[in-house]
C-alpha cells in the first residue's frame, strides 16, 4: 500500500507537464497501471521518448531507476519508429 501512494505521486509528477496522451472513446489516456506494472501512452515515438527521458530523470531525483532488462516498448503503428532509450541504452522491444 505504502509504494502504491509513492509511485501515484511520482507518476503524478512526470505525467503533469506531458500533453502527448492518446484518445481512448471519450478518454485521454497516458499511463495506465497495473498491481506490478506501469505502462506510458503515446501517440507519438517523441511523445514516448519525452515520457521515458522524464520518467527517468524523476526515478533518479527519487533514488531510483528502471531496470532496462525488465523494460520493453510495444508500438501499434503501420510504420516503424526508432529505439527508445534510457540513459543511451536501448530498450527491447515488446514481443506481441
Amino acid at each position: 500500500m505504502l509504494f502504491n501512494i509513492y509511485i501515484q505521486q511520482l507518476i503524478e509528477e512526470v505525467l503533469d507537464n506531458i500533453e502527448n496522451e492518446v484518445k481512448v472513446n471519450r478518454w485521454l489516456v497516458k499511463a495506465v497501471r497495473f498491481p506490478d506494472d506501469q505502462a506510458m501512452v503515446s501517440s507519438s515515438n517523441a511523445g514516448l521518448q519525452r515520457m521515458i527521458d522524464t520518467l527517468n530523470k524523476t526515478l533518479n531525483d527519487y533514488g531510483m531507476k528502471i531496470n532496462i532488462k525488465k523494460t520493453e516498448v510495444m508500438r501499434v503503428c503501420k510504420t516503424g519508429g526508432k529505439k527508445m532509450k534510457i540513459t543511451g541504452c536501448a530498450v527491447a522491444p515488446a514481443l506481441c
